[in-house]
């Protein structure tokens, strides 16, 4: 998926002149939040996959 958004990144970067600069930095800025919510939905999978472990671990030991 990162990869996938690193290219589409570099494609829209080929379209733009020189001249809109300040439209590359926006695209840089929600390439990089897309990565970092990437990252973020992530960790939260990890975070429930670790929550439901303990529950089915405590659910156990009773």
């Amino acid at each position: 998926m990162v990869i996938l958004l690193f290219l589409l990144y570099l494609n829209n970067l080929q379209k733009l002149k020189p001249a809109s600069y300040l439209l590359q930095k926006l695209n840089f800025t929600f390439w990089i939040l897309s990565i970092n919510m990437h990252r973020v939905f992530k960790q939260a999978r990890q975070v429930k996959f670790i929550i439901t472990n303990i529950t089915i671990l405590i659910n156990n030991l009773q």
